[in-house]
């Protein structure tokens, strides 16, 4: 009877443990992988053995992306970048490391596998779309598809998405990781704005009555009235019409505008009232009759020359000139 008793447990050893013992042999690839990346990057073969095989007393935070550019994913790329930053915040979360109780209760990798190591997953989980966020939980059976997992399909995602369906399926909060650096920087750039604004009050009110300061500043709103910055950013007009095999600046219109136009027209007043402004200041400083003659005429034919090209462009706007003289006699 003894004997008989001794061959029943020794078979129960043979059919029973070997799951466990095969499952924690699994764990320990598994942790070594994750020692060299946090993100595993799983292939076919890797993938079946690990993370599809039946017998699993661990869960894996799968990622089923692309990002080569041949694919075209826009989204895995970011998702990717959102998936590292993740696994390092993971790496360094002392509170769930790879010899905490937590870990050895409920152990949870993370991996991401694409379509160039391991097309065959793709085509039988009949993935067409992508990217794929999934839970592969503890379980006795294989899995063949995500309908066997919790998976999560949302673009964009962000890292705290992840940490957030992390902590909904397995139980485990991570925090995301920010490097002291990345907290410095935004404190000296708001020391560095601080520092610069109140330079520029002290050499504004220095500099409040300088007649010089409020020329410019005059100019400067002056120009961007004439512009239409405030239609603009309304309307959002074209820059201009490239139809027809040439580019037209001018809108034909005369209820709307190209953003080309409105530079075009603020520079040219801008300029004429520049022009006015040199007549009547820069032709006294002239130090001779020539000099200041040489000025006089000079502004006088650049202001001709901006008229004109005003009026040319107001009458192809409005079919009609924008100066023109009506005598009348009495």
């Amino acid at each position: 009877m003894r004997a008989i008793n001794t061959l029943l447990c020794f078979a129960l050893l043979l059919f029973v443990f070997p799951s466990n013992i095969q499952a924690d042999s699994k764990i320990v690839e598994l942790e070594r992988l994750a020692r060299k990346d946090p993100v595993i990057k799983f292939n076919t073969e890797l993938y079946k053995r690990l993370v599809a095989d039946a017998g699993r007393n661990y869960s894996v935070i799968m990622l089923f992306t692309a990002n080569d550019p041949r694919y075209g994913c826009s989204a895995c790329k970011d998702l990717a970048e959102e998936m590292e930053w993740f696994g390092e915040s993971w790496s360094k979360y002392h509170g769930y490391d790879y010899n905490s109780q937590q870990f050895k209760d409920h152990p949870v990798f993370l991996g991401q596998i694409e379509p160039d190591h391991g097309m065959d997953i793709f085509q039988s989980y009949s993935l067409t779309t992508i990217p794929h966020l999934a839970h592969v939980g503890p379980g006795v059976k294989k899995v063949t598809g995500l309908k066997d997992t919790a998976f999560l399909r949302m673009q964009p995602i962000k890292a705290s998405d992840i940490a957030n369906f992390v902590n909904s399926k397995v139980g485990v909060q991570i925090p995301l990781y920010v490097s002291p650096i990345s907290r410095i920087i935004p404190m000296a750039l708001a020391v560095i704005t601080i520092a610069l604004v109140v330079r520029f009050v002290r050499v504004f009110l220095h500099r409040f009555y300088e007649p010089m300061l409020w020329f410019v500043v005059a100019i400067g709103v002056y120009y961007i009235c004439m512009a239409g910055i405030s239609y603009n950013l309304i309307r959002k007009p074209p820059t201009a019409d490239y139809s027809g095999g040439r580019v037209n600046y001018i809108s034909p219109s005369p209820r709307s505008q190209y953003v080309g136009e409105g530079f075009i027209i603020a520079t040219l007043f801008t300029a004429i009232g520049m022009l006015l402004v040199a007549l009547t200041e820069a032709v006294p400083m002239g130090k001779t009759v020539m000099q200041k003659k040489g000025i006089f005429y000079g502004c006088c034919a650049v202001l001709f020359l901006c008229l004109m090209t005003v009026n040319n462009i107001y009458r192809q706007k409005y079919h009609s000139p924008a100066f023109h003289a009506n005598f009348r006699f009495f």
